[in-house]
C-alpha cells in the first residue's frame, strides 16, 4: 500500500490565489454597487415613511406638522413634530 502525500503545491495554491484574486476583482464592484444602492433604497423609504407620519399626523390633530433636519444638517436626519406656533 502506497501512501499518497498529503497537503496541496505551491502551484495548486497559486493557482488557487490566482482564481480568488479574479473573482474577487470582480465582485468588490458589484457588492459595492449593490450596498450604495441598498443605503439610497433605505434612506427614500425612511423619508417616505416620515411623510407618510407627518401628514397622518396633521389630520389627525388638525395643526400643521413640520419636518425639519436635526442641527440644520439633512444629512444627520430629520425629526417630524406638531408645528404648534406655524412657524415653520
Amino acid at each position: 500500500m502506497s501512501r499518497r502525500p498529503q497537503g496541496i503545491t505551491l502551484v495548486e495554491l497559486m493557482v488557487t490565489l490566482a482564481v480568488a484574486a479574479i473573482l474577487l476583482t470582480i465582485g468588490v464592484p458589484v457588492l459595492r454597487d449593490f450596498i450604495l444602492n441598498n443605503r439610497l433604497t433605505t434612506h427614500a423609504n425612511t423619508l417616505a415613511a416620515s411623510l407618510a407620519l407627518a401628514r397622518a399626523e396633521a389630520v389627525r390633530r388638525n395643526q400643521p406638522v413640520a419636518i425639519v433636519p436635526v442641527a440644520g444638517d439633512w444629512s444627520k436626519g430629520w425629526t417630524v413634530g406638531v408645528d404648534a406656533n406655524g412657524d415653520g
